[in-house]
């Protein structure tokens, strides 16, 4: 891509969300099948099946998924194309989830992003500065190192903004959109999760790796206990 700009790309997590959920079941259903295969309770092969597990390749499939699914979906509902060329550029996790969860991110076209700027722009950035305010507004337990006035926003040059700036932008252009939509942008997330979930489950993305050898020694003990 000619000219990139990063973004943050709104993203539930796997940390009691509906991903999470969806890898626990594939879990469950693989023990399932290898306790009456290898003739073991289904708390054996449990055990034995989360001690060799390895969660970090399925984590990063999902979470290549969720910023295609997501860009593709924003692409088609609202006329921008950021999905063409776009390029998954990480995925980050908190070493505790007390305040934060998974964060993923993605370059994208600064063109596709400037069009979306000057929608907000014709708009007056009403809808704008109505999400710095939802945003970036502290409160007890929250300090924001963001501005919640649209001019301090503006001071910055476009090309300049960093993955949190983009993404509000991003945010900011599906709650504009829904002046001629019912869609709000809860809506908008949950349709992508169900994308990637109906995609990820019939293509095998959400269940882990695991060490076969280690495992089939642990069920081999467990069968002889």
């Amino acid at each position: 891509m000619k000219h990139a700009i990063e973004t943050n790309i709104p993203f539930c997590g796997f940390y009691h969300s509906s991903y999470d959920q969806e890898i626990d079941a594939q879990i469950e259903q693989l023990a399932d099948w290898l306790a009456e295969e290898h003739n073991v309770t289904q708390e054996a092969a449990s055990d034995a099946l989360f001690t060799c597990l390895d969660c970090h390749d399925t984590w990063q499939e999902i979470a290549r998924l969720h910023v295609a699914k997501w860009l593709e979906l924003f692409s088609d509902d609202f006329g921008v194309d950021l999905y063409t060329g776009h390029e998954f550029s990480g995925l980050t996790s908190p070493k505790f989830y007390n305040f934060s969860t998974d964060r993923v991110f993605a370059r994208v076209s600064f063109d596709g992003v400037k069009t979306l700027f000057d929608r907000q722009k014709a708009d007056g950035f009403k809808v704008f500065g109505e999400i710095l305010k939802e945003r970036f507004t502290s409160y007890d337990g929250f300090i924001s190192h963001y501005s919640n006035q649209v001019a301090a926003w503006l001071e910055k040059p476009l090309d300049e903004w960093d993955h949190n700036e983009v993404c509000t932008l991003l945010i900011a252009s599906i709650a504009l959109a829904e002046k001629n939509t019912p869609l709000t942008v809860q809506e908008f997330d949950h349709a992508v999760e169900m994308e990637v979930l109906d995609y990820g489950v019939g293509n095998g993305i959400f269940t882990p790796d695991y060490d076969q050898e280690k495992l089939l020694a642990e069920l081999k003990e467990g069968a002889a206990a």
